[in-house]
């Protein structure tokens, strides 16, 4: 697997640990271990903040001491029929060859669970899933409908339905016993704590039935399992999910507090941010160097930016500082000015809109960038750009006074030509039209 330049085998663990993140994983690693059997844990971070190599990281630190580990990305198996399939998948390939005895008995245990669970689905939908092994709605209703119909065989119906609930009790404790049969593959030469974990990724990303059902597969039909497993989400996104599958009266957070018995946040760092060490490592290859990426970095650790940029934003900046380098008559300001704007075009697309309107919207601004912490951090830069802002909101501002039309006529050539008409209004637009749009940096 690769992020950016960043290439980690299935054993690699933390070799390459960019980002200072085995401390926590040692920390993750004995909830894991302290955890009763069959617990599940949350570990929440938004959307392109690395979690997904850590995950992979993490799997491969608990290899090599021993541990069995499955991981399943629930988002690359959204299409299939029921999401047992994949899951079991998941685990089959994760054991070892040598194991070819207990991996055939576990795929015969779980057939039968499969051709029950896909009848299930196709009957009553996912819904019924979601009641566990009996529906007391769905059955209420056919209990119903036989009594209205004086069926003669009612009887023998009702004893079928037991019988059929006993066979499918039978059926997941021997599924859940060959699961557990696996539990003898891990090797506890290596360490004593040794255990069996799946860990689940991308489920927030899934169709919202898809991620209901993946989680309530595991909750019904792996109960009593000797494994844990270990979410990589996005609690509030896959919270909306839940809330929208169920309806506007479901509270979607309550609902993931009872599946999950433990949550985690994902470490931010206080100092360099993750986005800004990925930018530095992208940066010691020359070939990625250019002035925007130069002082994209130094916008990433000004702690001026209010959105944030994920490691994917960070990579897709480079390859678009690769193609627009200003040349050396571009100063200082407009090159905080462009990169800024670069970011924001990345990272808030929406709001890039807004921000180069005519006149650009203030609350847009505001809403982006701490303008007070960017005059600190580049002293020499910035209060020219303050003075454009206010420049190019001559709709709001009436007028600007000869040091600050100096100021920018001396740091922002677009702007420059636009004066003495200190009324003109676009200059934030113009830098985006010919510069950022039209690609002639």
């Amino acid at each position: 697997m690769a992020l950016g330049n960043i290439e980690i085998g299935d054993l690699d663990g933390f070799k390459n640990d960019r980002f200072d993140r085995f401390r926590f994983a040692e920390r993750l690693e004995k909830s894991i271990v302290d955890a009763p059997t069959g617990t599940t844990i949350a570990l929440d971070a938004e959307w392109g903040t690395g979690k997904t190599v850590f995950l992979k990281q993490f799997a491969g630190h608990l290899r090599t001491k021993g541990w069995v580990v499955a991981r399943y990305d629930a988002f690359s198996q959204d299409y299939e029929e029921d999401a047992f399939i994949p899951l079991m998948g998941a685990i089959l390939d994760e054991l070892p060859e040598t194991a070819e005895g207990k991996k055939q008995a576990l795929k015969d245990k779980a057939a039968p669970v499969l051709r029950r669970v896909l009848s299930t689905s196709l009957r009553f939908g996912t819904r019924f899933a979601t009641a566990g092994i009996l529906d007391t709605e769905e059955m209420g209703k056919a209990f119903e409908a036989a009594i209205a119909a004086q069926s003669k065989d009612f009887a023998d119906r009702v004893a079928q339905s037991i019988e059929a609930g006993e066979a499918k009790r039978n059926e997941l404790s021997e599924f859940i016993g060959a699961l557990n049969a696996t539990c003898d593959l891990v090797d506890q030469e290596k360490s004593d704590s040794a255990q069996v974990l799946i860990i689940v990724d991308e489920l927030d990303r899934c169709r919202p039935e898809f991620a209901i059902q993946t989680l309530e597969r595991i909750k019904h039909l792996f109960a009593g399992a000797q494994c844990k497993f270990l979410f990589g989400v996005n609690l509030p996104e896959l919270a909306a999910i839940v809330k929208g599958y169920y309806g506007e009266a479901f509270s979607g957070r309550k609902y993931l507090q009872r599946f999950f018995e433990i949550e985690f946040a994902f470490p931010a760092m206080r100092y360099e941010t993750p986005a800004s060490i990925h930018l530095s490592e992208l940066l010691n290859d020359r070939g990625n160097y250019s002035a925007l990426t130069g002082f994209g970095k130094q916008l990433l650790e000004s702690g001026a930016l209010r959105f944030e940029v994920s490691l994917r934003d960070v990579e897709r900046f480079v390859q678009k500082g690769k193609n627009n380098n200003p040349t050396e008559t571009v100063g200082s300001a407009e090159r905080v000015l462009l990169t800024f704007l670069f970011l924001v075009q990345i990272c808030r697309p929406d709001d890039y809109a807004e921000l180069v309107s005519v006149p650009p919207n203030e609350k847009a601004w505001h809403r982006l960038v701490i303008i007070d912490t960017l005059d600190s951090y580049f002293s020499s830069s910035i209060p020219a750009l303050r003075s454009l802002l206010k420049l190019d909101q001559s709709s709001i501002v009436s007028s600007i006074d000869e040091d600050q039309e100096k100021l920018i006529s001396q740091n922002f050539g677009l702007a420059k030509s636009r004066l003495p008409s200190s009324t003109s209004p676009g200059i934030i637009n113009a830098y985006s039209k010919k510069y950022i749009e039209g690609g002639q940096i």
